[in-house]
């Protein structure tokens, strides 16, 4: 069966690796185990800082260098985990786009072209 003209990257690559569609199908698949786990984890981690929010109920006093103000527990255990998360992105991004800028450093312009 030939392949649809719509995909000439995958053309070029040879017949011998198999169809086009299993390889889709197969990416599909590994999509959704991803997500699968990246869901069952995130409930992993909220779940936990939930049920510890809601058992520690009360009000605590925050006192910052140009304020001060009171909470309740609750709020502020989700706020310092909304805040560490975010924290977490952040950090990681920045590790992200430092690797990325300095992957192609190094090189020669013609041996990036080239690598073996």
């Amino acid at each position: 069966m030939p392949l649809p003209s719509s995909r000439p990257a995958l053309r070029a690559r040879g017949a011998e690796r198999g169809c086009w569609l299993r390889r889709r199908v197969g990416v599909g698949i590994a999509r959704w185990a991803r997500r699968i786990l990246y869901t069952l984890l995130l409930l992993l981690v909220v779940a936990p800082a939930g049920i510890l929010a809601l058992l520690n109920r009360g009000q605590i006093s925050v006192d910052l260098a140009f304020a001060e103000f009171t909470l309740s527990k609750p709020l502020a255990f989700t706020a310092v985990f909304g805040l560490g998360w975010l924290f977490g992105l952040l950090c990681a991004a920045g590790a992200l786009l430092k690797g990325r800028a300095g992957r192609g450093k190094g090189r020669p312009a013609g041996e990036r072209a080239t690598s073996e």
